[in-house]
């Protein structure tokens, strides 16, 4: 088989297990089809594609469905998703997991992209491991003419791929503070995922932090690939918005509200546990009362002085990170 620039691509079924492709639009038409087009980069195969898209309002669909029926010879199967209504990540991400057939699942965004060999790096590497999940570098950018791998600062950072990397209690425990897991860099086993219960639905855009510690809590090992194979757009918007959580999706900071409840105050210590439920505070102020104030809320900031973990990050006693809301993880 070949793809389109009439290279060979790899392909023993033996050796290359099928892996899905999990597409997650909205409002993507801009970005699609750079997407799209990365994958048809990739020279490995059987390879799946599985467009899942939330309920977009633009051309998102119509982009999608003009690149299948130019573009499906190259795949084993390409199929769209839509629904008719936003219904958020969580179970835009459930249909699609539903809907794959292959070993692997590989999601991307619909305004990321997937460097070029990178399935075929990501199936030798899970492969040669036997993991559950590869954890890889991601590469984020703004303006996709302008990246330069070799150049370019990666994520995760130096601290977050020794823990990633370490063990599976280590990686469990720094994961009930934080989520350091780059979600646009991961290939996940199916059978794996499908054995924990797949996405906790009781989520409504948190789809990924949760389904890690359920993972590990079955045993279900990590490892880390130190190779940029996925790159991963941060839009103005999510900056923007990230600068103060009255900016952010009410039902997001909820998520974290939802996540504190049912997986980390039972597992966080005294400290970590304040420290943490001083966030849960505030986030709930950015979601309610606050939230038509952002100003105001800025000054509850002072509350973190009370955290005995965020005073000694700042004076330099501590070089663990304070959990935050990354805005290179926000989901979109």
């Amino acid at each position: 088989m070949h793809d389109v620039a009439g290279k060979e691509i790899i392909q023993d079924m033996e050796t290359c297990p099928l892996v899905s492709i999990i597409v997650l639009t909205f409002n993507s038409e801009a970005t699609l089809l750079e997407t799209l087009n990365s994958l048809l980069k990739q020279e490995y195969s059987p390879i799946e594609i599985i467009i899942c898209d939330d309920g977009s309002k633009d051309h998102t669909v119509e982009v999608a469905t003009q690149w299948i029926a130019e573009n499906e010879q190259h795949f084993q199967r390409v199929v769209i998703l839509a629904a008719a209504a936003n219904q958020g990540i969580c179970s835009n991400v459930h249909k699609g997991y539903a809907e794959a057939k292959g070993v692997w699942i590989k999601p991307i965004a619909g305004d990321d992209f997937i460097f070029p060999g990178a399935i075929a790096r990501y199936v030798e590497f899970a492969q040669k491991t036997n993991c559950a999940v590869v954890v890889s570098a991601v590469l984020p950018f703004v303006d996709s003419s302008k990246i330069d791998v070799s150049k370019d600062k990666v994520i995760p950072g130096q601290q977050d791929i020794e823990i990633i990397a370490g063990s599976s209690s280590g990686l469990q425990q720094a994961l009930y503070v934080r989520n350091l897991i780059p979600a646009p860099g991961i290939l996940l086993r199916r059978a794996d995922y499908n054995e924990v219960g797949g996405i906790d639905r009781r989520f409504f855009h948190l789809d990924d932090w949760p389904l890690w510690l359920n993972l590990l809590a079955k045993n279900k090992n990590f490892a880390y690939l130190a190779e940029p194979l996925v790159a991963y757009r941060i839009s103005e918007s999510t900056i923007s918005a990230a600068r103060n959580a009255t900016g952010m999706n009410q039902q997001f900071l909820e998520d974290h509200v939802t996540l504190y409840k049912n997986y980390q105050i039972a597992n966080l210590n005294g400290l970590q546990r304040w420290d943490r439920m001083l966030e849960i505070f505030r986030f709930k102020l950015a979601k309610g009362a606050l939230r038509p104030y952002p100003r105001i809320y800025q000054m509850t900031g002072l509350l973190r002085l009370s955290s005995p973990l965020y005073v000694a990050l700042k004076l330099g006693i501590s070089k663990n990170s304070r959990e935050k809301l990354d805005s290179q993880f926000v989901a979109r």
